[in-house]
């Protein structure tokens, strides 16, 4: 994390610690932080991607080496991409091998008085790095680059990029015993940060740019008018008001371009001769409503309290002033504990809206940790309501650590409920939130406390009730060979025997061989909501791509064109983010298999692993393959 804060032990929040071991086994090591000099931050927006490097500079005060631990919080849509450390004249450059091999040989570095590194993914939004032998006196100097995707903001029309500045203190149950939980639960948080920030986002659209703003930092810009050579784009340069401390909180951008609805193919071609395409492409479309059982699902525990709990409240109040009269509803707030308003939803009505809105303006942050685990399991066992679908509505910062097993329970169900997710705050877990409506096949969206919620909470309620675009088709046109897509929706066995009614079936066909799509599965489709597709190719680039998805009204199309303009260049940036979003569909497929009573579990989850392990090795990700339980 980017917050550090020297000489207090039991309020530490830094990216670099070392642990000091306690005479007696049973008590725990305790941290102390490696004084944070500075941090500067350097990012590259190409439209939908960014590639983000962050540097910064430790120094160890102490009268001996040591071993010292960093964390670091990432984009979860992202990957790292690369990391090095620079320290007495060395420059230490990471390289990506399996764990237990890598581990091994920093253990012998370290035994043998050698500085080393080594860098695990600890979660999808926190990568940890050891380093080992820092002799006393000395700087080390940290940089670690990663790809990210970079989102559009449904109902605002922007674009929404954000770099994590903190890891989040995270809620870990008694009953996580393992090492990840473990590095979680030790972590500490501070809302101090005296190590100055220094910060500059290069914006590159195919498109005139109509304005940045930020509601997190006080930035200037710069617009820099046409790339040379590349006359349909516009640049600007994006940079920090002066030196800043405040990394208690996300840095947020929201760039509005002036045709946010425009279809594009973008390319990139390597040395390899390997190519990657992106199709992006923000639809635009209105379908009927449809009959509705609306789930509130409330994040009530012990972080939610002052700003963000006000915050909570206001976007459910207004979700229930904005209900369609003919609809069902429940509100459900959780922390350590659950209670539901209602024992099962009821119908709406003057009656039930009254008790529901006195209900919500009481709330408060008053239910300790973080457990959404249960209150979901509890929603998807209770019976459906004929006629009309369920729709979950999950409004939280995200503070926990037992992501993949929200996530699993989320996508082995995604069959019988969309979840569409709000995260709230500065800080908000982007892994949590945006893995969840990914899980569940609906939306996320984010408000920072400077931010306006009401255009974000209606747009998420007219996603809840439309009807989503699924089983979408794409065609590459130009190739010999084209990559097979599996379908997005999860199908399941509706025959009414003993033996899988209701289960998922079993997963279409892989991908061809040589090409790739990425995600094999595409999401639903949505309003406004932007939708990423990547091709991966030996050598050639298609010349165009049709998309078809099937909607109540029947099908509906689009053709988008490949054009030179639209080259990107040979950062590798489309291949790694492609390989990225390759892997978070295998991870959520692992977490779903405990959730689904199928009896080859451990022989599904191995091949998973080893598609995860291929597929990280080839692009340079250090990825950590996580359990689903």
């Amino acid at each position: 994390m980017f917050a550090n804060m020297f000489g207090n032990e039991n309020n530490v929040c830094c990216g670099l610690v070392r642990l000091i071991p306690k005479e007696s086994e049973w008590e725990a090591p305790t941290k102390f932080p490696i004084p944070l000099i500075s941090v500067d931050v350097n990012a590259s927006i190409v439209h939908a991607v960014a590639q983000v490097e962050v540097t910064q500079v430790y120094v160890n005060k102490e009268e001996k080496p040591i071993e010292a631990i960093y964390y670091f919080p990432v984009n979860p849509d992202g990957a790292v991409s690369h990391f090095q450390a620079e320290l007495e004249g060395r420059v230490i450059k990471g390289t990506v091998k399996a764990h237990e091999e890598a581990k091994e040989e920093y253990q012998k570095a370290v035994e043998n008085k050698t500085t080393a590194c080594l860098g695990e993914e600890t979660k999808a939004d926190i990568f940890k790095v050891r380093v080992g032998f820092l002799k006393p006196g000395s700087q080390v100097k940290v940089t670690i680059g990663y790809v990210t995707e970079v989102k559009n903001e449904p109902g605002t029309n922007a674009i929404r990029f954000y770099i994590p500045t903190t890891v989040a203190p995270r809620y870990v149950s008694p009953s996580e015993k393992d090492d990840k939980a473990e590095d979680i639960r030790k972590m500490k948080f501070s809302d101090t940060s005296p190590a100055p920030l220094t910060l500059k986002v290069a914006v590159s659209l195919q498109d005139d740019i109509k304005s940045i703003e930020s509601p997190t930092h006080s930035i200037k810009v710069e617009k820099q008018g046409p790339i040379p050579g590349k006359q349909t784009w516009q640049k600007a340069l994006v940079q920090l008001s002066g030196t800043t401390t405040d990394m208690d909180r996300d840095f947020v951008l929201n760039i509005l371009p002036e045709q946010i609805h425009k279809p594009r193919l973008y390319s990139e071609k390597m040395a390899d001769g390997s190519t990657a395409v992106m199709v992006h492409l923000v639809p635009s479309f209105k379908l009927d409503e449809q009959k509705t059982e609306l789930i509130f699902v409330l994040d009530r525990s012990g972080s939610m309290m002052g700003q963000s709990i006000e915050l909570a409240k206001k976007a459910l109040l207004l979700f229930l002033h904005s209900m369609p009269a003919d609809c069902y509803f429940n509100i459900v707030g959780f922390g350590s504990t659950y209670n539901f308003l209602f024992p099962n939803s009821v119908k709406y009505d003057d009656g039930t809206l009254k008790k529901a809105i006195s209900h919500a303006k009481g709330l408060q942050a008053d239910l300790g940790g973080t457990e959404i685990l249960q209150p979901l399991k509890e929603i998807y066992e209770k019976p459906e309501i004929e006629g009309y679908l369920r729709q979950i509505f999950v409004l939280t910062d995200g503070e926990v650590s037992n992501t993949d097993g929200v996530l699993g329970v989320t996508q082995a169900n995604a069959h019988k409920a969309r979840v569409f997710a709000l995260g709230i705050g500065d800080g908000a877990s982007h892994h949590l939130v945006e893995g969840m409506a990914k899980a569940g096949g609906g939306t996320s969206a984010f408000v920072t406390y400077n931010e306006s919620i009401d255009k974000k909470v209606l747009n998420q309620l007219k996603n809840g009730l439309q009807p989503s675009l699924i089983d979408i088709e794409l065609q590459w046109e130009g190739l010999e060979t084209t990559p097979i897509a599996e379908k997005t929706t999860v199908e399941v066995n509706k025959e009414k025997t003993l033996l899988g009614y209701n289960k998922p079936l079993e997963s279409g066909p892989q991908s061809a061989p040589g090409n790739k799509q990425s995600p094999k599965r595409i999401p639903p489709v949505y309003d406004g909501s932007q939708l990423l597709v990547f091709g991966m190719f030996n050598s050639e680039c298609p010349s165009a791509v049709a998309i078809k998805a099937l909607s109540p009204d029947g099908p509906l199309t689009i053709k988008v064109e490949h054009s030179t303009e639209n080259d990107v260049g040979t950062t590798g940036m489309l291949h790694r983010l492609a390989a990225v979003k390759l892997v978070r569909e295998l991870e959520l497929e692992i977490a779903a298999l405990h959730f689904q009573g199928l009896d080859d579990v451990s022989e599904r989850e191995e091949s998973k692993k080893k598609e995860i392990i291929e597929i990280a090795c080839k692009n340079g990700m250090p990825i950590k393959i996580r359990s689903g339980q």
